[in-house]
């Protein structure tokens, strides 16, 4: 063969112009000898006495794990080279094998077109080595059937069928029918990896233990499955996979069938997502989803360049039997990465609400005529005369005179069937700045005759009182479930005219609220400079009623920490803050003793310096303390909420909605105990594990709490924080429930260690609340439910993520239509015109005094059910965004802070990658070990790290790259 050499190559690349059509252009590349990276062209290496292989892209890419372990030499083509992603297979390769530079080599030549370009540039460096170096012993290993030939080079994945099968074929629908009761059908759900998740069949919950299990469903699909016992498979883990997501992952698990696993047998329909994340060009054009639970998605593209450093939305078209991964194709682009050579925080930002669900409208335009009851109800209620401010400023609103001739603009004269509260001493507690106030409270002292005892009001928006069930803006309060805040602005569930004015309890306005009213009887301990006893008993005794409050004060919690520290006797708050403080002690106090588990800490929110210009270089945080204020509040708000969910469950003891946390499974505590207890106690520890029965159904359940708390004191002192994190972690999400759809044995909540719990104090920000308020109604105003129950909620949501509705066909009691008589002592009673609620002893409770019913339910059970899915549906995935939205602002605080030290603790230790969490900041990031490293780690260990600037490890595969600093 001729090679003489030629002063250029000349490629043709197609591409699209800006008129959408393909051109051709030709790529003149300059060319010139290269060496061939041995001793003969200048390098100390000696090509004698050894074998030589060239690989093919795709074993270099899918292989490479194995031949850096092998005794075998390699030669690497620059062209090969440059389509590597992985930084660290790069430098290795650097270090370890020949590069020949094939792209500018004029002694590589292909002539006329090739359908296979790759192979005949090997075969044409195999050419030039065997004439240029005459007693090379060079070999090609050009696809995976070669393989076989180097038993000893790579160990070959067991092939599953003679047509190189990935996965099993799907049942034929005949073959399910008939198997019958052998195959089930459930919804797959997938946490942190795409390779195992959990089936959700009626009420059970099975394990899928690995990638062929899963057999290409993926998260959200309706499946096909059969049980087997565990034992037949093993887990997959995976070294991508950090220990918090493990630990997450685990909390899924099912505690009562944890020895059957699941396998998928078919698909009955696939979920229709839309996935965001970059493609990237690895032998093949791959997209890589920002979430983890999503598995890698093959495309095909004309242009790949157009897409390089674009955040990208693809559909998932197919996945066969026979291919390793789904194809699928993109359908929009989100935005660029960079912006001006800054990362672009919008495209981030819009990236991760996409890719967790958020695809609603996420602004309100209030004047909408679909919006015209909600303004109608603001009018009845006059508002705007209180507030001087309208819908439509040029509308005039009449106003009322009464006999004297005075303006009854007064919310109190227009309801007379309210608790009147505006001449407490009402206040509020929220963080700086907060406008959506929820809720407010007052303390006074009452001395009736022979009856003295101290008075607590904790006074909730009443939300319900303008968003009717089934509206329009119900609707879509109902959608988004729950307001979402980011790190510099919040995705508002209610319009702002609502939540920042007309139902936020501001200062100095009239506002209608939900009102408990607690008695406290023995309180004449309370002597204000005198120490009081924790332990001390509160005789409590407590009521529901509607009411209108004017709040005279709004405090931050910092305010309100400066004047109990003051003990300023001459401040009116003082006396009030420091009683309720007391009061909070008490309750808190016996939570505790109970077994609740305080896991809350210190956490950091990241801010822009300069809110004018908003940049990457701007980013800072600051951080938010605990302090006594916040606990105060949360005791009465907690204290509030149990309350209540014993209210309604007397009424309505299968048709409330109610919150649940399932206790700790068994085997994410033994994953704790291998972190913090190795070889440490760890006979005792055994032997407590096992005595404890750790069921959800568990009488003793308090105990295994009390448990818990008390392993934090056989932990060292440093690793405190760090055991209530991931213990955080890994406990199972609390979650929504309808009161009808389990026993009352599975009400508990595991990190409060109360029996039965429900949310009521934010409802302008979760729907949930709104849904108890209404159901509150339906008991204090039977008769006066504005609402035409006999259209459904069901009838307008049954649409909307249908993938997250349950089986309901073993709940017990439903749809049964029940007015019933009442019980007398239950019957709400009127003090003048107030409706309030009988009044209830907080300690006396009895689950069996709801033995009789009175009024038809506001919800039933399945409409319940299915507004439960919706709301965990938005929560999680709220969490979700919040924790990543945190990573995203720390990597971009770090790019500019790159000399920045930082504390951390090692969690895992793989082959090659240590797992480390920075405690300060709750960021997980990693170390990756050189294959020549001789530092020695051990798991919780300290170690102070830097953040290392790669912004492709980062945006890519969305983890934070370390360093090991060296003091």
């Amino acid at each position: 063969m001729d090679r003489r050499p030629t002063p250029y190559k000349i490629f043709i690349k197609n591409k699209y112009n800006r008129h959408n059509y393909i051109s051709n252009s030709l790529i003149y590349t300059f060319v010139s000898k290269q060496p061939c990276g041995f001793s003969c062209c200048g390098s100390n290496i000696d090509s004698k006495n050894n074998i030589y292989y060239i690989v093919s892209t795709d074993i270099l890419m899918s292989k490479f794990s194995y031949m850096k372990n092998s005794k075998y030499n390699f030669i690497v083509l620059q062209s090969q080279y440059e389509r590597l992603v992985n930084k660290k297979i790069k430098e290795y390769i650097n270090n370890r094998y020949i590069i020949f530079n094939d792209r500018f080599s004029s002694d590589i030549i292909i002539n006329g077109e090739h359908s296979d370009y790759e192979e005949t540039v090997i075969r044409s460096v195999l050419e030039f080595y065997v004439e240029h170096i005459k007693d090379i012993n060079i070999k090609y290993l050009h696809n995976l059937n070669v393989l076989e030939e180097y038993k000893d080079l790579f160990k070959e994945e067991k092939e599953l069928s003679k047509d190189k099968s990935y996965f099993r074929k799907y049942f034929s629908q005949r073959k399910i029918d008939i198997l019958g009761a052998k195959v089930k059908r459930g919804i797959l759900y997938t946490i942190h990896s795409s390779n195992r998740g959990f089936i959700v069949s009626g009420k059970e919950r099975i394990y899928v233990n690995n990638k062929e299990d899963m057999n290409r469903a993926i998260n959200g699909d309706i499946v096909y499955f059969e049980e087997y016992i565990k034992g037949e498979g093993n887990v997959e883990e995976n070294e991508n996979d950090g220990i918090i997501e493990k630990l997450e992952d685990m909390s899924t698990k099912d505690i009562s069938k944890n020895n059957t696993l699941a396998r998928v047998v078919g698909i009955f329909s696939r979920t229709n997502s839309e996935y965001v994340g970059t493609v990237v060009d690895n032998g093949s054009l791959f997209f890589i989803p920002l979430q983890k639970n999503i598995p890698w998605i093959k495309i095909y593209s004309s242009d790949v360049e157009f897409y390089k450093n674009k955040r990208v939305m693809v559909v998932i078209n197919e996945w066969k039997h026979n291919s390793k991964h789904p194809l699928g194709h993109i359908i929009k682009i989100i935005g660029n990465r960079y912006t001006n050579e800054e990362i672009n925080i919008n495209t981030e930002i819009e990236s991760i609400l996409i890719s967790n669900g958020i695809d609603y409208n996420r602004k309100y335009n209030f004047n909408d005529i679909k919006y015209k009851s909600i303004r109608e109800r603001i009018i009845e209620s006059k508002l705007k005369s209180i507030k001087n401010n309208s819908v439509n400023p040029s509308e005039d609103y009449n106003t009322e005179i009464d006999d004297k001739g005075i303006r009854k603009d007064s919310i109190v004269d227009l309801y007379p069937n309210r608790y009147n509260f505006t001449d407490e001493t009402v206040f509020s507690v929220d963080p700086v700045g907060c406008t959506d106030i929820d809720d407010c409270l007052h303390i006074k002292n009452v001395k009736k005759e022979n009856n003295e005892y101290i008075e607590i009001g904790v006074h909730i928006a009443d939300v319900s009182h303008f968003i009717l069930k089934n509206d329009e803006l119900d609707k879509e309060a109902f959608e988004k479930s729950t307001t979402i805040y980011l790190p510099e602005s919040r995705i508002e569930m209610l319009p702002e005219e609502l939540s920042a004015d007309y139902c936020s309890l501001v200062a100095n306005k009239e506002r209608l609220t939900y009102s408990v009213i607690f008695k406290i009887y023995n309180y004449q301990w309370m002597e204000e400079d005198k120490e009081i006893d924790n332990n001390i008993n509160l005789d409590i005794k407590y009521a529901v009623t509607k009411g209108i409050i004017k709040s005279r004060k709004s405090f931050s919690y910092g305010k309100a920490q400066q004047i109990l520290d003051s003990k300023n006797n001459k401040n009116k708050y003082y006396s009030c803050l420091l009683n309720l403080n007391k009061i909070s002690r008490i309750l808190r106090n016996k939570r505790m003793n109970m077994g609740a588990l305080e896991l809350s800490r210190d956490s950091y929110s990241y801010v822009q310096n300069n809110c004018k210009e908003k940049s990457t270089e701007n980013i800072n945080f600051e951080k938010k303390e605990i302090i006594e204020a916040n606990r105060l509040i949360e005791e009465f708000m907690l204290l509030t909420n149990i309350c209540i969910s014993k209210f309604i469950y007397n009424y309505f003891p299968t048709e409330s909605l109610l919150r649940r946390h399932p206790t700790l499974t068994e085997e994410s505590l033994e994953e704790l105990k291998n972190i913090f207890f190795k070889n440490k106690h760890e006979e005792k520890i055994n032997k407590d594990i096992h005595n404890l029965n750790i069921q959800e159904n568990n009488k003793n359940r308090n105990d295994y709490n009390l448990y818990i708390k008390n392993l934090l004191h056989t932990i060292d002192h440093n690793s405190i924080s760090l055991f209530k994190s991931l213990l955080t972690r890994t406990m199972n999400q609390a979650i929504y429930f309808s009161s009808g759809s389990t026993d009352y044995n599975n009400f508990y909540h595991f990190g409060l260690a109360t029996n039965i719990y429900t949310h009521f104090t934010s409802p302008i920000r979760r729907y949930s609340d709104i849904i108890v308020h209404r159901i509150c109604n339906s008991i204090l105003q039977p008769n006066d439910l504005i609402n035409d129950n006999n259209n459904k909620i069901s009838n307008n949501i049954s649409n909307t993520h249908n993938n997250q509705s349950r089986n309901t066909n073993n709940t017990k009691n439903p749809e049964e239509s029940n007015k019933k008589n009442i019980n007398d002592n239950l019957i709400p009673k009127h003090e003048g015109n107030v409706i309030i609620s009988k009044w209830f002893n907080y300690d006396k409770y009895d689950v069996n005094d709801h033995d009789v019913k009175y009024i038809e339910p506001i919800y039933s059970i399945s409409e319940l059910n299915t507004i439960t899915d919706q709301l965990n549906f938005r929560t999680t995935n709220s969490k979700r965004i919040n924790r990543e939205c945190d990573k995203l602002y720390f990597y971009l605080y770090t790019k500019n802070n790159r000399n920045k030290i930082y504390k951390g603790k090692i969690l895992k230790i793989y082959d090659e990658k240590i797992i480390i969490l920075l405690e300060e900041y709750q960021i997980e990031g990693i170390i990756e070990i050189d294959y020549d490293n001789t530092i020695e780690y051990n798991i919780l260990d300290n170690i102070m790290v830097k953040v290392k600037g790669d912004d492709d490890k980062f945006f890519i595969e969305r983890e934070i790259l370390l360093e090991y600093h060296h003091k």
